[in-house]
Parts: structure tokens; sequence; C-alpha cells
């Protein structure tokens, strides 16, 4: 099994539909700068992001032709979006998950980078989103998300831990 296949259902370390990785070729892998030029996209616009050293220290185990695709089946020929998703709904079935789709690990990865920290806006951008509305709707916080570290941001708690000099008369 070559890398290719192995790491398949790793995808959305990226955030990126499926239409745009199946289409992804190794030249569009620049290994130098950790980054990944994406060209099939849904808005039509090329788009650049950065790939983790996870992905780079995978990416640097193997040899590949720069005009190859990146993720192919097991004759070498361009994987399918179709063998994706049968492989992804076999993998969920035997977890024992009820309802997902591929398109729900996008959902996933937006909620992870927010609630880990990342920055909306930077978001908006790695998944290629025009406006910040639609990122927002990706993410689904729930009230438990909002609670988790919301202390840490309180005014009031700041306030408190730096008491100001009491005011008053000098007697």
């Amino acid at each position: 099994m070559s890398w290719k296949q192995e790491t398949g259902n790793r995808k959305q370390e990226t955030g990126n539909r499926l239409n745009t990785i199946v289409n992804l070729k190794v030249e569009d892998i620049d290994l130098e700068n950790d980054m990944v030029g994406l060209t099939t996209t849904k808005n039509r616009k090329d788009q650049f992001n950065p790939l983790s050293e996870y992905i780079i220290k995978y990416l640097r185990m193997y040899r590949f032709k720069k005009d190859d695709f990146l993720f192919i089946n097991e004759l070498g020929e361009q994987i399918t979006m179709n063998s994706i998703q049968h492989a992804i709904a076999r993998y969920i079935k035997r977890r024992g998950i009820i309802k997902t789709s591929i398109h729900a690990f996008r959902h996933t990865l937006a909620k992870h980078y927010v609630t880990s920290g990342g920055d909306a806006f930077k978001l908006q951008r790695l998944l290629g989103h025009s406006t910040l509305d639609v990122t927002l709707n990706y993410v689904n916080l729930y009230s438990e998300d909002l609670k988790k570290g919301y202390e840490k941001h309180s005014i009031l708690a700041k306030y408190s831990e730096n008491p100001r000099k009491k005011r008053g008369r000098k007697g």
C-alpha cells in the first residue's frame, strides 16, 4: 500500500473539498515552503494553503513524478470521488457511526480549528470561503464549546486579578 492510498482518509488535514483533493497533483505540493497550491476549487480561484509538519514528513518519504496525481488507486490512476466516498462510508459504518458524510469532515476541521484557538478569518481563507458568514455556518459551536476558555477572556476576571488601589479621603 502506498502513502497515497494509506493516508487518503487524512485529507481533512487541509480542510479541502473532495473534488479539490482528487485533482491534486504532485506538482501542486511545495515542500520547500510547506504549502499546497489548490487549482480545482469551487469558486475556480487558485488558493494556497499551508501543510502541517505531519503531512510534510510523509510526503518527503516518497518519490513522486511531478505530473502524477497525489491520490491514486491500485492501478496508479487518479482516484475517483466515488471510490473515496465508498471507502469513507465503509470506514464509518465499521465504527458504528450512523450518519455522516465526507463534507462533514470539513465541518469537523472548522470546529476543531476554532475551538483550539484558531482565528476565524484565517479559517475562512483556508476553507476558501468568500464571506465569514459561510465559514461561521461550518463551525456550529454548542454551549459547552462556548464555556471552554471563557474565563480566560472575561473582562471582570481580568480586573479582579489586579484590583486597583482603593480610593478614599486622606485622613
